[in-house]
């Protein structure tokens, strides 16, 4: 299937919304499970050293080159290492005891 590439920007986008919701992404040693829309399955999705993997049929039938679980793993690492950085930060500024500036 070729996917253009506001079909790709969809599936994005949805992952995107799919990272921000509570309980819809584990970490299970060397894989990522990613709850189904309908809630009622977990696809696996798995980094690999040529690219991502999942299980869903967007991805393995459909053969898109990322689907929305992708995308929620990859935008759920991408929230997360911002996270640890802002910590980073406020760590280092307390250590020189310099107040934060609020805007």
């Amino acid at each position: 299937m070729s996917v253009t590439e506001a079909q790709l920007e969809s599936r994005r986008i949805a992952g995107e919304a799919l990272a921000k919701l509570k309980g819809q992404i584990e970490k299970s040693h060397d894989f990522y499970q990613v709850r189904s829309s309908t809630g009622d399955k977990f696809y696996k999705v798995t980094p690999r050293d040529e690219g991502w993997f999942c299980s869903c049929p967007d991805f393995t039938i459909r053969g898109v080159p990322a689907c929305k679980h992708i995308f929620a793993v990859q935008f759920s690492l991408k929230i997360r290492e911002t996270v640890r950085a802002a910590g980073s930060n406020y760590r280092a500024i307390q250590r020189f005891k310099m107040p934060l500036l609020r805007f």
